[in-house]
């Protein structure tokens, strides 16, 4: 479960409004369509004021946050009640563009993303925060599903906007696997162990460890070779075109 993007601004402005005016100005800014002001004038609360609001958060927020999260006194609670809630089943997946706000809250998936060491972060975590800048660059873009297309057994999710995809493979016996070459993959084994063979030599996962097969200097990246009686994922940068 996650939450990723806004509600309508009618939906998200009703939510600010039912906190007994704590929100107007919010509301007002997000009914206009200015979310990153709603956001700036959400985030000026106070801990003793968000200690006295915490308690008229939706009860849907309520729940998929747990009472420890809620226990804080930490504005972006209220952030949080205006998001999108995402579920995903088994064998599903979504794209987030960049630069959307996004949040996890259950269970557990894959995440891909871009090489970056410029998280931005609102709320609800006790690492830095950078409202200011994360506002900069937040987009409104909706997430946008990724249905798998079965290629030799295996599933590919491959995000039109994206640079990279994503190879579900499962296995019921030993079987082997070829994926097509890249500059970078990263094969993890989930079920059980999975040997990756590639042209410079091989090496074997147990669950949870994870090859990691670099080809950047390689003129044509070559194919490799996933060898597996169970299950894994391979996650790989797109070709690009010359």
């Amino acid at each position: 479960d996650l939450l990723a993007g806004f509600v309508d601004a009618g939906t998200g402005a009703q939510i600010l409004r039912d906190f007994g005016g704590a929100f107007d100005a919010a509301a007002d800014a997000y009914q206009a369509g200015d979310v990153p002001e709603a956001i700036r004038k959400i985030m000026q609360k106070s801990a003793l004021q968000m200690r006295r609001l915490t308690p008229l958060l939706p009860a849907q927020i309520a729940f998929d946050l747990g009472k420890e999260v809620i226990a804080s006194d930490d504005a972006a609670l209220v952030i949080a009640a205006l998001m999108q809630r995402v579920r995903l089943y088994p064998g599903e997946a979504i794209h987030v563009p960049p630069g959307t706000v996004h949040a996890y809250i259950g269970g557990t998936g894959v995440e891909l993303m871009t090489t970056s060491d410029n998280v931005l972060r609102i709320g609800l975590t006790s690492k830095p925060r950078a409202l200011e800048a994360a506002l900069s660059v937040m987009r409104l873009d909706p997430v946008q599903d990724v249905p798998p297309v079965v290629s030799d057994g295996v599933k590919v999710f491959s995000p039109q906007a994206a640079p990279f995809e994503l190879r579900d493979i499962a296995a019921t016996e030993p079987s082997s696997f070829e994926l097509p070459g890249a500059k970078y993959q990263v094969v993890l084994a989930l079920d059980g162990p999975c040997e990756v063979v590639t042209a410079h030599g091989r090496i074997v996962c147990e669950v949870g460890q994870a090859a990691v097969v670099s080809q950047v200097g390689d003129f044509a990246p070559r194919p490799i070779v996933v060898l597996t009686s169970a299950r894994a994922v391979a996650a790989s940068s797109k070709q690009v075109a010359n």
